[in-house]
C-alpha cells in the first residue's frame, strides 16, 4: 500500500483552480473531482518525490507551504473493496504508523472507517516533522479496487491554521467524486 510523504516542500501558486457557487474553487482532473475553500489557491509541487501518478496541493493563499491539503492516486498491487477492508486495517494501520514513525512523528488516532467520493476507507491522525516543526496530519485514505486515493491536511502544530485545515479538509471528503 502507498503512503505518501508526509512533509511537501511547495513552490509559486499556479492560481488553478475554477469557482462554482459561493466562490469555492473546484479541482476537476485526472478522473477526479472536489471542491476546496475560495481563499485556498492550488500549489505546484516542487521537491515532492514522485510515489503516485498524480497529486495536487491546495492550500490557504497566503500559507507558507507547512500548512496545506494533497491529494494523490496510487495504483496498489492488491485489490481492496468495502467486502475486503475490514482484513486489510492490521496492514493498512502498520503501513500509516510506519511512515508517520518515518516522519519523525506517531499515529495519534485511527483507523475510524471512512467513506470519500463512495469509495470505503480509513481515517488517521498522525504526528509527523515538517523541516523539524511538529505538525499534525488528518489522513484518509481510500479505495476503488487497485486504485488508492490518499488525501493528507497538515499543519503546524505550532501554528494558527488547523481549523482552517480542517474545514478545507472536510469539504475535499464531502465533495470528493470521481468523474
Amino acid at each position: 500500500m502507498a503512503v505518501a510523504a508526509f512533509a511537501v516542500s511547495t513552490g509559486a501558486l499556479s492560481g488553478c483552480g475554477t469557482t462554482e457557487k459561493k466562490g469555492d474553487h473546484v479541482y476537476k482532473a485526472n478522473g477526479v473531482s472536489f471542491r476546496y475553500p475560495h481563499d485556498w489557491r492550488q500549489l505546484k509541487p516542487q521537491g515532492l518525490k514522485r510515489r503516485g501518478l498524480w497529486t495536487v496541493i491546495v492550500a490557504p493563499s497566503d500559507s507558507s507551504g507547512s500548512d496545506i491539503a494533497f491529494v494523490t492516486e496510487y495504483r496498489t498491487p492488491w485489490a481492496i473493496t468495502k467486502k475486503n477492508l475490514a482484513s486489510k486495517k492490521p496492514d493498512i494501520t502498520s503501513t500509516v504508523a510506519g511512515a508517520a514513525r518515518q516522519a519523525g512523528g506517531a499515529l495519534l488516532f485511527g483507523p475510524t472507517p471512512i467513506t470519500m467520493g463512495g469509495l470505503p476507507g480509513y481515517g488517521f491522525r498522525i504526528s509527523a516533522k515538517i523541516e523539524s516543526r511538529p505538525s499534525t496530519s488528518h489522513l484518509v485514505l481510500v479505495w476503488k479496487v487497485k486504485t488508492e486515493y490518499f488525501l493528507n491536511c497538515q499543519h503546524l502544530t505550532t501554528g494558527t491554521r488547523a481549523k482552517e485545515i480542517e474545514r478545507g479538509c472536510e469539504m475535499i471528503i464531502g465533495s470528493f467524486k470521481l468523474n
